[in-house]
């Protein structure tokens, strides 16, 4: 809870009179994921830099900011929330900016929208039973597109969790499907034990059956593979897993790019094995290769409860709009009740800093 906050204090419906500034007083970044009046809501805030000492002040209840959300995930080819699923609807993807609606997705009908995730909502992959007829199906398929760049060099990273330990061939990511030789997909296998194994098939190569322990039985695990054109690398809890040379590519081979099955052309059609369990906050960064710090940093910076402090809602001064129209930095013009200094009635900031994450 942050001391004098309250939902009551913001002048606009849709929340435009959020904005976060830098502690140069410069507009940065941010994308609502979720609002609650009610209670918690779901901010993602892109900050310039993020060490010890660092700070930001929110600010609302003024004159509309603009919307940079796409904005706050430059650097990513795809980033998918997965909090939107309702029937066969769209899967939320945040830099639509790059690539338009070509990177919506749909999910199977076998899948299910709405539970608890890591952040905010997650997709339930498989709601059949495990080792039932419909085992095979479910999964959340996004249309290729060759602007995702899930080809040559690539990172991409998400979080999972289990339905319990009774796994048994649980695909991540792929855009291989059950047959062929280009793409990629990572998968668990070989389950129903607590000690998984992962099998990375990417081009002409298949990996051998790496052990790994299973931190996604009982909580969320982080899992993140990276292509460098010549190494696959696998990633759990921001912590390398293990390393292996490739012996070939992996080809564009203008599939879908699917999370929780293999490639799919149809959403629900039998694939392989799905992932039985949840996914949530999806991310791609199509010829980028995030070494091993950056990687173990975003892990931290996403369950680090010491990441901010947060200081107390206090009475803005009434120029605040001027505040807002004169200091954007690279992110373009707000909407035009944003500027020229008008009076915003007020309106309201706290401070978010001090903290002490190294």
């Amino acid at each position: 809870n942050i001391k004098g906050f309250d939902y009551a204090d913001f002048q606009r419906s849709d929340y435009s009179d959020l904005v976060f500034f830098d502690e140069y007083d410069n507009v940065i970044p941010h994308e609502v994921e979720n609002w609650n009046q009610e209670g918690e809501s779901l901010v993602w805030v892109k900050l310039p830099v993020v060490t010890a000492g660092a700070k930001m002040t929110c600010c609302y209840g003024g004159p509309s900011a603009g919307d940079y959300a796409a904005h706050t995930w430059e650097g990513y080819t795809g980033v998918w929330h997965l909090n939107t699923l309702t029937g066969e609807g769209n899967v939320t993807y945040a830099n639509s900016s790059l690539i338009g609606s070509a990177a919506d997705g749909t999910k199977s009908a076998a899948s299910s929208a709405g539970a608890a995730g890591k952040f905010g909502s997650s997709c339930y992959i498989c709601s059949a039973g495990v080792k039932s007829g419909e085992f095979e199906k479910g999964g959340v398929t996004i249309p290729y597109s060759a602007a995702l760049g899930a080809s040559g060099s690539f990172t991409i990273s998400g979080w999972f969790k289990h339905k319990d330990q009774s796994y048994y061939y649980d695909h991540m990511f792929a855009t291989r499907g059950a047959s062929g030789s280009d793409g990629f997909s990572v998968e668990m296998l070989n389950g129903w034990t607590t000690a998984g194994q992962i099998q990375i098939k990417g081009g002409s190569t298949v990996s051998p059956k790496i052990a790994m322990t299973d931190t996604m039985i009982t909580d969320w695990g982080y899992c993140t593979f990276v292509f460098d054109g010549n190494n696959y690398s696998f990633y759990q809890n921001g912590a390398l897993e293990w390393m292996k040379t490739a012996t070939g590519p992996i080809k564009d081979n203008q599939s879908n790019l699917t999370f929780g099955n293999v490639s799919l052309t149809d959403v629900d059609a039998n694939g392989g094995c799905c992932w039985c369990g949840w996914i949530d906050e999806v991310r791609l960064m199509g010829g980028v290769v995030q070494t091993a710090e950056e990687i173990a940093w975003d892990y931290g910076v996403m369950t680090n409860p010491n990441l901010l402090l947060y200081g107390m809602a206090t009475d803005a001064s009434s120029d605040l709009a001027l505040m807002i129209a004169s200091n954007v930095e690279g992110l373009g013009t707000p909407n035009p009740d944003g500027l020229g200094g008008q009076s915003s009635g007020g309106g309201w900031c706290w401070l978010c800093g001090d903290q002490v994450y190294n």
